[in-house]
Formats: C-alpha cells, structure tokens, sequence
C-alpha cells in the first residue's frame, strides 16, 4: 500500500488519494459506511434518494415535492434548502441552469418537481424546450407568460386596490419613525407658521421628509 505524508497510507479505496482514517479507509469513506452503509453513498447520493422518495408522482398531474418549503412557498432540497423544481430541471438537462436564467413552471404549481417527459412549452407563438412541467428561461419570460396566463395583479385586481385594509401604513410599517401624534404635531406646527427646517431639526429627520408630511404627500390617512 502506497505511503501518505509522514509515513501514513492512502485509503484503500480505488482513486481515492486521501489519508487513512481507520481500517484502510479514509475519513470520507468511514462517514458513508458508518451513516449510509454503502461507500458510494455520498451526501449528495442521499439527498437525491430521499427527495425522490418523498414525491408523489401523478402519471397525469403534477409530480409533488414533500418534506420542507422556502419561504417563497417551494418545494426545498437538500440541506441548504435550495428549490427542488431547479435541482429536477437541472437533472432532466443534465448540466446546471445557465447563468441569468430561471427555472420555470408550465403548470404554476410552486410545489411540482415533475421534470419528464420532455417536450415544448410555447409562450407568445415561441416553442422552447420544456421537461415535464419545467422549462428555463429568463425573468422576462417569466413576467411575459405570468401577464399571459392572467396571474399579474394589474389595476383594480391589484391587492392595494382590492384589499386597501392590508397595506401597511403609517405605524403598522416596521420602517416607520413617526407616531401619529407626532405627524399631527408637525403638521399643527407648520399652520401656525413654523419653519420646515426648524420642525425637521426637532425631529432629527430631513426637511424633504416634513415637507411631505405637510403636504400630505405621505402620512395621509392621518387626519
């Protein structure tokens, strides 16, 4: 067996230069009997063998992914957490996603990792290459074929529009610096004829921002 630094063995592993741990094996590969059994076993290995374990695969639906969620409401792999639906695209590509690029759902289903068959997605008369219900394409095509499909909250289907009552304000926002009985003062302050810059220095804030706070150009729902 061929000799380490200082006298130390190389694991006896095929193609594996690393230093001896225990028993004629390095310490990568003591891990994977000890954890997995299997000295092919790589974390890697295993982070795809359970995901996959944990999806239900519809034959003529959604393939979808169980186990954690991002905050942003995907399916997660692996330790870090990354989302699912990239990791399946990039298996069906067999290479990473390209730089600038997202993957993307047909079905609009945050939770679906389904990435076979292969086929084509057409989004404004273009076919581009899809893989069961992903495909990957730009921020740009996502925006375009979210407009499409009619999912895009423009003008009265706008939440601030429909629901007015939800949109933080004033206090309610975790930026905010001012009570509403200090905006009212600010404002008594300015009618009886102080000086913007004089109400700003009290305040310790900026004349742009009284100026507003005046002019009801923010701070308007307090009367």
């Amino acid at each position: 067996m061929p000799k380490g630094i200082a006298g130390r063995a190389h694991c006896s592993i095929e193609d594996c230069d690393k230093l001896v741990h225990g028993h004629g094996l390095c310490t990568m590969h003591t891990l994977r009997i000890q954890r997995h059994g299997d000295l092919s076993m790589s974390r890697r290995a295993k982070d795809e063998r359970d995901f996959w374990a944990r999806v239900d695969k519809d034959p003529d639906g959604c393939w979808i992914a169980a186990g954690h969620v991002t905050s942003a409401g995907y399916a997660a792999f692996g330790a870090r957490g990354g989302r699912a639906h990239r990791f399946t695209l990039e298996q069906a590509l067999g290479r990473p996603i390209k730089a600038g690029m997202q993957a993307l759902h047909t079905c609009d289903v945050k939770l679906c990792v389904r990435n076979d068959p292969p086929g084509t997605y057409v989004l404004d008369g273009v076919a581009r290459p899809c893989y069961g219900h992903l495909w990957e394409g730009t921020n740009q095509e996502n925006t375009a074929d979210r407009v499409a499909k009619e999912r895009s909250a423009f003008g009265e289907r706008n939440g601030d529009h429909l629901y007015p009552e939800r949109r933080p304000r004033g206090v309610t926002q975790w930026r905010a610096r001012f009570t509403e009985d200090e905006i009212r003062d600010i404002r008594r302050r300015a009618e009886a004829g102080e000086r913007h810059i004089d109400i700003a220095a009290d305040y310790r804030a900026g004349t742009s921002t009284i100026h507003h706070i005046i002019h009801r150009e923010s701070w308007r729902h307090v009367v």
